[in-house]
């Protein structure tokens, strides 16, 4: 609590309260920056046959999946502008979002991911926008390791997604 901080430090409550106000962030940033578990990033050859295997155990009919990618919309409030407004609006929801890809592992990781795209767009589009389809393919092509994606995704011309 505030209370045991202004005691710890010997501060009043009127400072420790900016000081949380205005440097929170930068702690957070500061304490997040030397977590090996607070980034995204792509799993290690290991970690990978690790998935698969996890994955194949549970479900026989996935023997070379490894992760699983979905997009997810947050809602943002609508722009007086009308150009920003008509990028981040989504005709079929009709809502304005920001549009996000994430891919999960089998343990819940975020292992990639691209974020902050217009609402305007399609999941496919931001995952070939944000480096998403790259990365899987680097790790189909290292592994044979597959991503299995829903009907908002473009399976055509991608051997790593199911």
């Amino acid at each position: 609590s505030e209370y045991v901080l202004c005691m710890l430090f010997g501060i009043t409550n009127t400072v420790c309260s900016l000081f949380l106000r205005f440097s929170r962030r930068r702690i957070l940033l500061k304490v997040l920056a030397n977590d090996e578990y607070a980034g995204v990033r792509v799993p290690t050859r290991s970690e990978v046959i690790s998935f698969q295997s996890v994955i194949s155990t549970k479900y026989p009919a996935l023997p070379d999946v490894f992760a699983v990618a979905d997009g997810l919309k947050l809602n943002l409030e609508e722009s007086s502008d009308s150009v920003p407004q008509n990028a981040f609006y989504n005709g079929w929801t009709h809502g304005h979002y920001v549009s996000n890809v994430l891919v999960f592992a089998p343990n819940g990781v975020i292992v990639m991911c691209a974020i902050n795209a217009p609402g305007a767009m399609h999941d496919s589009e931001i995952a070939e926008w944000g480096g998403v389809y790259a990365k899987l393919e680097d790790v189909f092509e290292a592994t044979g390791a597959r991503c299995v994606v829903d009907s908002g995704f473009s399976k055509g011309d991608y051997p790593f997604l199911i």
